[in-house]
């Protein structure tokens, strides 16, 4: 679940960009008396729609097989209440409903090893995609998490490591193609935090798909990136519009999230 809580100020930071995922984290983690909720797969879908509308010939093309791999990322978070009917979400010992990243490490490794499965039942680079992504993570949470759940860590990164052989000797991509898919697919899964989440001070993005890092910020109604993958010169300005999913947690009232890009 990625939650948004409502009515909390969060204090923009002066001078340079705010590294992305710290103002999603702090947002996951803050406690408010109300939150939008919004399901694991319904972010992924909007991150797929997202790198489905990349033109900005400064950014990777993206295949088809990227494509469906970056918006089904998640689907392996609908074993969880909450995250595929509507239903009530897990809460944490406090009330708050449960992020994504309040979830232990043998109950995310469930998550992200339906996800894979999913996404190798689409496409052999799919699998291959998602996997290195989950794979990047469960090396972080090992450094993170240390001993105390290394076993089970090591089990998911070891059962991975062969899962990425068997699938590679189905599919004809080259490395290039398989370093631009996770970059987008990870640029793509962050953006699409963020905007979930409403992160609306200045942001700079860790990965590189073109010449240079990415920087978000919010101005007269519009996220505005730099460079935008939004953007082909060629053919002067486009906007993006997109839309993702939400409830509120109490009511379960059913909530469309607008985002207008640039």
């Amino acid at each position: 679940m990625v939650v948004q809580p409502l009515g909390v100020a969060f204090q923009a930071q002066e001078g340079e960009a705010r590294p992305a995922w710290p103002s999603v984290e702090e947002r996951q983690r803050a406690s408010s008396d109300a939150y939008l909720l919004i399901s694991q797969p319904d972010h992924a879908k909007l991150s797929g729609d997202l790198a489905r509308r990349f033109v900005s010939p400064a950014f990777p093309r993206l295949s088809e097989h990227v494509i469906a791999a970056i918006g089904a990322h998640d689907e392996g978070w609908r074993v969880f209440p909450g995250e595929a009917d509507g239903d009530a979400p897990l809460l944490t010992s406090e009330g708050k409903p449960r992020s994504f990243i309040e979830f232990e490490p043998a109950e995310f490794t469930r998550a992200w090893t339906g996800s894979i499965h999913h996404a190798a039942s689409l496409s052999a680079v799919a699998g291959i995609l998602v996997s290195r992504h989950f794979v990047s993570l469960g090396e972080f949470a090992l450094r993170k998490f240390g001993t105390q759940d290394e076993v089970g860590l090591r089990a998911f990164l070891d059962s991975e490591a062969a899962r990425q052989k068997t699938l590679l000797g189905e599919c004809g991509c080259s490395p290039k193609e398989f370093d631009e898919g996770l970059q987008a697919l990870q640029f793509c899964d962050l953006l699409s935090l963020a905007l979930c989440c409403e992160v609306r001070e200045e942001i700079e993005f860790p990965q590189c798909l073109g010449a240079q890092q990415v920087r978000m910020r919010f101005h007269d109604g519009y996220y505005e990136l730099t460079p935008s993958p939004f953007q082909d010169d060629a053919h002067g300005p486009r906007d993006v519009q997109v839309s993702v999913a939400a409830r509120t947690h109490d009511s379960r009232e059913p909530v469309d999230l607008v985002f207008r890009l640039r």
